[in-house]
């Protein structure tokens, strides 16, 4: 009979990939996981000396970018805000409803931005990378 080989133990290394964990992080921070659970996540999965930096950018930008565009909708009689304005209730993909979603969605399209139409809304899930101009141009099309 074959001798049965145990395996080694794996030392218990979590690897120190900030651009790793800060794309999980981003990730997580648009699908709206709170920010308690993301730290707990990193903290079991990677070895950062700079954990509290990484989320504070990263769900800051996250922020800063989908909330310029809930207050934006907020803001126009001419767009209808259909994510949840209040911050502790939405992700990073904000939907609105223009008048004429279609019309709305066929300028992005030929414009380059990335965006989807569903049930009359569109809806935009800016990235970490994405800059504040970018936005702006994609809300200035949205309205024609």
């Amino acid at each position: 009979m074959p001798e049965i080989v145990e395996p080694e133990p794996v030392a218990d290394e979590r690897p120190a990939d900030e651009e790793g964990a800060r794309l999980i992080a981003l990730n997580m921070a648009l699908n709206g996981t709170p920010r308690d659970e993301t730290a707990r996540y990193l903290s079991q999965n990677f070895d950062l000396d700079n954990q509290e930096e990484l989320l504070d950018e990263v769900y800051a930008r996250v922020e800063r970018l989908t909330g310029g565009i809930v207050d934006w909708a907020l803001g126009r009689s001419d767009v209808r805000l259909v994510t949840p304005p209040e911050r502790e209730r939405r992700a990073g993909i904000v939907a609105v409803a223009p008048r004429d979603p279609v019309a709305a969605s066929e300028r992005l399209t030929r414009a380059g931005v990335i965006h989807s139409l569903r049930e009359s809304a569109i809806r935009l899930s800016p990235h970490f990378y994405n800059t504040e101009e970018e936005i702006d141009r994609a809300l200035h099309l949205l309205v024609g």
